[in-house]
């Protein structure tokens, strides 16, 4: 998994101090998910990836979009009281304008009570891991050889605290 969000952007694609709006994604947007994954990370979900996800009574894959556009997504299965985040992914127009601050916000928001999030990222990919460990996120190991081409995923995690249930981040 990768941070898309944490990149340089263009002019922020929401007002500043508005939230985007997040919704669950659609079996139409699957060509827009892939599209968006691919420009952003190695080795994405394909539309066939997403397809299988929409279809798990086990995951969620919410998106911000604006004017009709997915802007943004994230994907992630719930397990018991663990979310896996899967992947999440930013268009370079949107990036740094608070869309992938929102979904991971959200996932935590709709995380079941007492639960804990996970991901891995790339171990070479400081952005990323400065963006998640801005949202609460520590590292707590890694996963050797983990990606294509042998680079090392560094496993993140953070609890899923009441407060944050009312939207509360870092």
């Amino acid at each position: 998994m990768n941070a898309a969000d944490p990149g340089a952007g263009a002019a922020p694609a929401f007002a500043p101090g508005t939230a985007p709006a997040i919704e669950e994604a659609r079996p139409e947007d699957v060509a827009e998910l892939a599209r968006i994954a691919a420009e952003a990370l190695p080795g994405a979900f394909s539309a066939d990836g997403f397809r299988d996800e929409l279809a798990r009574d086990d995951a969620h894959v919410w998106v911000v979009r604006r004017s009709g556009r997915v802007q943004g997504y994230l994907a992630a299965r719930v397990l018991d009281d663990v979310v896996e985040v899967l992947s999440i992914a930013v268009v370079p127009a949107a990036r740094r304008s608070g869309v992938g601050r929102a979904l991971i916000a959200h996932a935590i928001t709709a995380a079941p009570a007492g639960a804990r999030l996970d991901l891995e990222v790339r171990a070479g990919d400081a952005g990323a891991q400065a963006f998640y460990g801005a949202l609460g996120f520590v590292a707590v190991g890694r996963r050797p050889r983990y990606y294509r081409g042998g680079e090392d995923a560094v496993l993140m995690t953070r609890e899923a605290a009441p407060a944050d249930k009312a939207g509360a981040l870092p």
